[in-house]
């Protein structure tokens, strides 16, 4: 876990170039140091090379880069990799739709936010405690107290525990 993302890509790069058949936990894995070190250019040029070479991308691949979007700040390009991300038959979980929301807090939609939670019961995908948390911080960030509040109340029906930030948050929020 150092975080030496540029001496992984070399490596990879090695096993490309030597036809030492790189497979999709590597790439995965230089995808993720990306995403950690928020190079969402460099998660995306990975997962093209990937795709140039023949090797599937995984649910663990597509979330990486999906989790640099958020990082990013870049709900569009989230949304976009989670529609390509199900267009190769790869099945969004937990993880993943958890990204997509909090993409979408981090670019203040709540309604977005809203939706994914509501796109991922659908699919049978059940909101944990960060999902509700995160849209609650959306709403927030929205200023929508009173959809925060509803979405507290949500996740405390469902049997999910929120912390007492999530409270805190909804408390101070609706007080302003």
């Amino acid at each position: 876990r150092r975080g030496e993302t540029a001496r992984a890509a070399h490596w990879l790069e090695y096993m490309i170039e030597h036809h030492l058949s790189p497979d999709v936990v590597s790439f995965s894995t230089v995808i993720h140091a990306c995403a950690k070190a928020n190079d969402l250019a460099g998660a995306e040029q990975w997962l093209a090379r990937m795709d140039s070479i023949g090797v599937q991308a995984n649910s663990v691949t597509y979330n990486s880069v999906i989790n640099a979007c958020a990082r990013a700040s870049d709900l569009h390009r989230a949304e976009s990799w989670m529609r390509r991300m199900e267009t190769a038959g790869v099945h969004p979980g937990l993880l993943t739709y958890n990204s997509v929301i909090n993409a979408c807090a981090k670019a203040g939609d709540a309604q977005r936010a809203e939706h994914w939670l509501t796109v991922m019961r659908e699919q049978s995908v059940d909101p944990d405690a960060i999902s509700f948390s995160t849209v609650i911080h959306a709403c927030i960030r929205a200023n929508s107290p009173q959809q925060a509040a509803r979405w507290l109340a949500e996740m405390v029906a469902v049997g999910e525990a929120p912390g007492g930030s999530c409270f805190s948050s909804v408390v101070q929020a609706l007080a302003r």
